[in-house]
């Protein structure tokens, strides 16, 4: 069977690997295995977007919570003629 298809190959000049390509493509499987990688990889890069952003959104926010503090801190100080909202540092000798 395979010597046939070889033969057959050749008689029309067509190389082996052009002709297993073709039938290859064509194949069910080969689709449905394509089309499945496809889906898992836009699913996996929309995970990823989401994910990164959801990240980002929480670091900056707690950036944010953090600096309106320190800047609530320093308005209650200047309101009390405080310049710093906390002790200073002990020395050690």
């Amino acid at each position: 069977m395979a010597w046939d298809i070889r033969l057959r190959a050749k008689l029309r000049g067509d190389t082996l690997m052009a002709q297993a390509k073709s039938r290859s493509v064509r194949s069910v499987r080969v689709r449905l295995a394509l089309w499945n990688v496809g889906i898992l990889a836009l699913v996996l890069l929309v995970f990823g977007v989401v994910i990164q952003y959801r990240v980002k959104s929480l670091a900056l926010a707690g950036i944010d919570h953090r600096l309106n503090n320190f800047a609530n801190n320093m308005r209650r100080a200047a309101a009390t003629d405080l310049y710093f909202p906390y002790p200073p540092p002990a020395r050690s000798r």
